[in-house]
């Protein structure tokens, strides 16, 4: 008898994330690249009794994720998703904050959330076509801003009923999660439940903001320590991933993609005919989610002094969030009400219309990782404007971008105008983007690099390893950027 790769362990076992103080980790063996076969699905026989060599049964666990009342909320997860399921069968757990809950259904009269119980979409079966995976979106409670170290806690027992269902039905042959923490944590223990490898995905504020604390650093060295693979959306990211002690041959970088069929080169002239605006308005959009660690602040300062020399020049800004009244006020007392205008969440798929309509795209931000909306905003030939932070600069050039340093008014104020002139726009129309294609082949790779080592058995990582790790981290300095120090994100 043939045993399948993911070999699960005893089921009878007790389930060690329950018990205090006890940590696992399964051990990675190859060296990054080393080991790329195809991964064999072999946790789960079709009915048929024929092993399916291409298709693996992947468990997407992330509350970063599109809901019905917040549909731009993760947009890139759930395009990662879909590009996955071209190959693989994909499923999604989509945990949604009740605070979150309660804020939308205040601003949202209609049906209660169609969601409580789970949605269910066409289940993502590895077609060859790239379909909407199967989402159950699940509440979860957590005391706001207290006790942030037990967030992995709240949001494992709010979820676990349900995780545990879709595991069962399900049978998946890892788990990929989003947000080192709380997220992560929790994946890692579905997978542990599961039997299977865990991979999880920090995507920036996790590490960079997170780990300022010694108790939530311990938490997020845990997961990224006791995961199979920790996958990080660029290369600035993953040094922070190993300046935390984590092995490197474990820390592999895949870059977000975009979708090419919706973001590309469009005419200028009809997308603001589309938008009513005017075509001798130097325009100038922000998108996002409306948090201290965007930096709005310093972005409305910086658009009063770009506009006091140019009078055409207006700002849009493209999103929501708990910010926004504050910023309604900020711009009510610039006098600057004609000049800035708050357009609301905007859907994904109406952005591209918005970057086409755009002179410029800016970010002001405290902390960033990787921002898609810059890269989304080149694919449709718009040039940006950003600060120098996280890995922004790996995808800047001087033919079609400018950075400047956080926080700085007057630069940034500068920067804003010169975007404008005609030369930029020239050189973002040469930008080829990264697909989404592109992203989910290279997952393929590194799941099927996992499978030649994975073997169900575990080890113990004790707490004074962790410990030392980020005692290591805090020496070295290499935590906590000057940039991020005056930032902030409810995390």
């Amino acid at each position: 008898m043939v045993l399948p790769r993911f070999a699960r362990p005893d089921s009878r076992r007790s389930d060690p994330i329950s018990m205090p103080g006890h940590l696992e980790a399964a051990a990675i063996q190859q060296r990054e690249g080393q080991i790329a076969p195809r991964l064999v699905a072999a946790s789960r026989l079709r009915r048929s009794g024929r092993k399916e060599p291409d298709v693996v049964r992947i468990l997407f666990f992330s509350s970063v994720y599109p809901h019905p009342k917040a549909p731009t909320c993760g947009t890139y997860n759930r395009e990662l998703c879909r590009a996955l399921s071209e190959r693989h069968a994909v499923r999604v757990v989509a945990a949604r904050c009740w605070w979150d809950e309660l804020r939308a259904g205040r601003r949202a009269k209609g049906p209660p959330h169609a969601d409580s119980t789970g949605v269910r979409l066409a289940e993502s079966r590895g077609t060859g076509q790239s379909t909407d995976p199967a989402v159950d979106h699940v509440p979860y409670f957590v005391p706001p801003k207290l006790l942030r170290r037990h967030y992995g806690w709240f949001m494992r027992v709010s979820v676990q009923r349900r995780l545990v269902r879709v595991l069962q039905q399900f049978a998946p042959d890892c788990v990929l999660s989003y947000w080192v923490h709380p997220d992560g944590e929790v994946g890692l223990w579905a997978a542990r439940r599961a039997g299977v490898p865990a991979v999880v995905i920090a995507g920036g504020s996790d590490v960079l903001i997170v780990t300022r604390t010694a108790a939530r650093r311990r938490r997020v060295l845990k997961v990224l320590c006791e995961s199979q693979a920790v996958v990080t959306v660029s290369e600035g990211l993953r040094q922070r991933v190993l300046a935390l002690g984590v092995p490197p041959e474990r820390v592999h970088t895949i870059y977000q993609g975009i979708d090419a069929s919706v973001f590309h080169p469009g005419s200028r002239r009809d997308a603001r005919r589309q938008l009513r605006l005017s075509d001798h308005y130097r325009v100038l959009i922000w998108v996002g989610r409306m948090v201290p660690v965007k930096g709005l602040d310093v972005l409305i300062d910086a658009f009063r002094l770009a506009a006091e020399g140019c009078g055409s020049l207006h700002l849009y800004l493209l999103g929501d969030g708990p910010l926004m009244s504050v910023l309604r006020r900020s711009v009510e007392e610039r006098r600057l009400t004609d000049r800035v205008h708050f357009v609301g969440s905007v859907a994904h798929h109406d952005l591209p219309t918005w970057y086409r309509a755009a002179d410029g795209t800016v970010l002001s931000s405290w902390s960033e990782g990787l921002p898609n909306v810059l890269r989304e905003s080149l694919a449709c030939g718009t040039p940006f404007v950003a600060t120098d932070v996280g890995s922004v600069s790996e995808i800047a050039a001087p033919a079609h971008s400018l950075l400047t340093p956080a926080g700085d008014v007057i630069l940034l104020a500068d920067a804003m105008r010169r975007i404008t002139e005609p030369r930029y726009r020239r050189g973002a129309a040469s930008y080829r983007a990264r697909t989404w294609a592109d992203t989910a082949r290279d997952f393929s790779e590194l799941l099927a690099a996992l499978s030649p080592v994975w073997n169900g058995r575990t080890e113990t990582v004790d707490a004074r390893s962790i410990d030392d790790r980020a005692a290591r981290a805090d020496e070295s300095g290499s935590l906590i950027a000057a940039a991020t120090a005056a930032g902030g994100r409810n995390v």
